[in-house]
């Protein structure tokens, strides 16, 4: 969402507003939400594969 931020910014579109919202919230939820990322944040909190160590810590 930052990135997109930034680019929209540097496209000399000043701030955030309804119209525009969605357009970058799409863009950043493309980039954002792949496989790798998904599976990524189960195996960091410790749910997959079951890491009791890492889930008793947080």
């Amino acid at each position: 969402y930052q990135k997109e931020l930034t680019c929209s910014f540097a496209n000399h579109e000043y701030g955030i507003s309804k119209e525009n919202f969605y357009e970058i919230l799409i863009v950043a939820h493309k980039v954002s939400f792949t496989k790798a990322n998904i599976q990524s944040g189960f195996s960091n909190t410790g749910l997959v594969p079951v890491n009791r160590s890492i889930i008793i810590s947080k």
